[in-house]
């Protein structure tokens, strides 16, 4: 496992924990902010480790691309986060 592994690795522990720590908003509503865990997973990890791609997300997630993607654009419907096409190398 290399460091970034191992760092998302370390992130997906802290998430869990703290999904178990919260448990259900104060107020009723899901989550942290009404953000789920997939959708706090990415900010925090947006955080950490800048942009990423749809497809890296996905693999931060366990998921499919089109799981990623369909995250991502319910982040940016709230206006948490802004995606751009990145250049093709």
């Amino acid at each position: 496992m290399n460091d970034v592994e191992a760092l998302l690795n370390q992130l997906c522990h802290v998430m869990v924990a703290f999904e178990r720590a919260i448990g259900d908003a104060p107020d009723g509503s899901d989550g942290v902010l009404g953000l789920d865990m997939p959708e706090l997973a990415v900010l925090v990890s947006l955080d950490l480790f800048g942009e990423m791609r749809p497809t890296t997300v996905a693999e931060l997630l366990g998921g499919t691309t089109s799981m990623a993607t369909k995250v991502l654009a319910r982040l940016e419907r709230a206006g948490l986060l802004s995606r751009h096409m990145g250049e093709h190398r």
